[in-house]
C-alpha cells in the first residue's frame, strides 16, 4: 500500500471515529517576493538561499474569526483536542532542513504601545502582535524519524517518508498515532511537534493565540532539484486538520520541554588557538589596503541579535522565527550611499 492509499485509509478511519477531517497545504513562501509586492512590510530576517514553507491550515469547524497574514491559512488557532498531521516526503539532500511549530501572534497587552510592532486583527478578531517564537527544539535532518532513518537512527534522511504530529495533549497524540498505525504507517517515522499548554493560550475564541508550522531548508546539494521540490510540495505532502465532532475533555497537556544545550562547550579558540592574533592581522591588512585617501573605513560592531524564544514569550518581544539550530548575529545599521561603497566581512570560517 502506497502513502496515498494509507492517507485515505487514515482519513476514513478518523471520520468513522467521529472526527471532522480537513485538508490543508504545505506551500513554499517567497517572503522576499511578498515583501516586494507590499503584501507584508517585513521580510522577518529571511535568509536568502534558505527557503521557507508554511503549512496552510483551514480554520476549525465553527471558528468565527481568523487573522489575515500573508495568505489564507496562516496563522491558525488550535483547540486542546485537535491535531495537525503532516504526512509526506522529506526534502532532497541539503545541508539542513527542519520542521517546527511557532507561536506567531499573541493578544496585545493592556497599556502597551505596539505602534512600532508587526500587528494584526481588529475589534472582531482581537488585536494581536507578532512574537514568532519557537515552541521547542526543531525536528531536523540530523535526528528526524523517517523511513530511511527509522526511530531516528543514523541514515539518509532525504527523500524519505515521514510524519509530523502537532498536538497540545498527549492523549490526543496517542489517538492519532493509533489511527496512523491502523492505516498502515510505522510508528518509526512519526515525529512529535508539541505545543505546550503552559506557554500558550489554546482555543478558537477571540484573543486566543495563533500558531504557524514552518519548514525551512538550507544549501541544496542540487539547486534545481531543491527548487523543483519546493515548487511541488503539494505532490509530496498531505496536511490534515483533525477535529472531534464531540469535544474531548483533555487532561494530559504536553509539559514545557527541557531544551537542548545550544553550545558544544568548545569555542573557536579551542580549535584555532591563534584566532585572536590572526583576526587582528586580517583587520590590519584590510585597513592597510582600503583605509586610504580614496576610502573612509568604518568598523561595524557585531552582536547577538535575537534572544531565545522562551525568553521572548516572557518579555513579549518579536524574535522573527528564531530557531534554536541557528546563531543570529547582526551589525549596527549602515547605508551604502553610492555604487563605490562596499562592505567586507572577515572572521573565523565556521564551515
Amino acid at each position: 500500500m502506497n502513502n496515498n492509499d494509507k492517507v485515505k485509509k487514515f482519513i476514513m478511519s478518523l471520520e468513522h471515529q467521529g472526527c471532522i477531517v480537513q485538508k490543508g497545504e504545505l506551500r513554499y513562501i517567497d517572503i522576499l517576493k511578498y515583501c516586494s509586492e507590499g503584501i507584508v512590510d517585513s521580510a522577518f530576517g529571511n535568509n536568502v538561499g534558505a527557503p521557507y514553507a508554511l503549512a496552510l491550515i483551514p480554520p476549525s469547524p465553527g471558528q468565527e474569526t481568523s487573522l489575515e497574514f500573508i495568505t489564507e491559512g496562516v496563522p491558525y488557532k488550535l483547540r486542546k483536542d485537535e491535531a495537525i498531521v503532516l504526512i509526506g516526503k522529506t526534502p532532497p539532500k541539503a545541508y539542513y532542513y527542519s520542521f517546527r511549530s511557532f507561536l506567531l501572534f499573541v493578544q496585545n497587552l493592556i497599556g502597551k504601545d505596539y505602534s512600532n510592532e508587526y500587528t494584526a486583527g481588529d475589534g472582531k478578531t482581537g488585536k494581536y502582535h507578532m512574537v514568532f517564537g519557537s515552541l521547542g527544539d526543531t525536528i531536523h535532518n540530523y535526528e528526524i524519524k523517517t523511513e530511511n532513518t527509522p526511530g531516528g537512527k543514523i541514515g539518509y534522511p532525504y527523500d524519505s517518508s515521514t510524519i509530523i504530529i502537532t498536538t497540545a495533549d498527549q492523549y490526543i497524540n496517542k489517538q492519532v498515532r493509533k489511527a496512523l498505525i491502523n492505516a498502515g504507517f510505522s510508528s518509526d517515522i512519526m515525529n512529535n511537534d508539541n505545543i505546550p499548554e503552559g506557554l500558550t493560550k489554546l482555543g478558537l475564541e477571540k484573543n486566543k493565540d495563533n500558531f504557524v508550522i514552518l519548514m525551512r531548508a538550507a544549501l541544496w546539494e542540487n539547486k534545481i532539484i531543491g527548487q523543483e521540490y519546493l515548487d511541488n510540495l503539494n505532490k509530496h505532502w498531505s496536511v490534515i486538520r483533525i477535529t472531534p465532532k464531540k469535544a474531548i475533555k483533555t487532561s494530559d497537556p504536553w509539559p514545557i520541554p527541557k531544551l537542548k544545550v545550544r553550545e558544544t562547550s568548545e569555542t573557536e579558540l579551542n580549535i584555532l588557538p591563534n584566532a585572536r592574533r590572526n583576526l587582528n592581522y586580517l583587520r590590519y591588512k584590510i585597513l592597510k589596503k582600503y583605509d586610504t585617501k580614496d576610502y573612509e573605513a568604518i568598523e561595524l560592531n557585531t552582536n547577538l541579535w535575537l534572544m531565545e524564544s522562551f525568553e521572548s514569550f516572557l518579555q513579549d518581544v518579536n524574535v522573527l522565527g528564531e530557531s534554536r539550530d541557528a546563531l543570529y548575529l547582526r551589525t549596527n545599521n549602515f547605508e551604502l550611499t553610492s555604487d563605490d561603497d562596499f562592505v567586507i566581512l572577515y572572521g573565523v570560517n565556521h564551515n
